[in-house]
């Protein structure tokens, strides 16, 4: 009993003290990456910072999801295939955009 109201007072702190919207989304990869930091288990780190990434993504922070993305892999799981495939279309958004600003100034610049 005294483990679950210690964790909930965790929770409670951390929600409490971080920029997260209604859902529990937060801000930024570094933020995503702290609060991580406080969860034990290994699966619940991936999970949470997966949905992070998820809302990451639909929010068009492509860099941000590269980050939590690359966190996941190099310093949780490895072996992490959703964070894989996350990442390499996260790569690809930003590629296109990449591809796109340069389309526009070469078409602005040499007409």
């Amino acid at each position: 009993m005294k483990k679950i109201f210690a964790m909930l007072l965790v929770c409670a702190a951390v929600l409490t003290f971080t920029s997260c919207d209604k859902e529990g989304n937060v801000a930024d990869s570094a933020e995503a990456i702290e609060i991580s930091k406080t969860i034990e288990m290994t699966q619940g780190k991936v999970d949470y910072l997966m949905k992070q990434a998820d809302y990451m993504y639909k929010s068009g922070d492509f860099q941000e999801v590269v980050n939590v993305t690359q966190y996941i892999l190099t310093h949780i799981d490895s072996n992490s295939e959703e964070a894989s495939k996350l990442l390499d279309k996260a790569k690809a958004e930003i590629l296109k955009k990449v591809e796109e600003g340069l389309e526009k100034v070469s078409t602005d610049y040499f007409n």
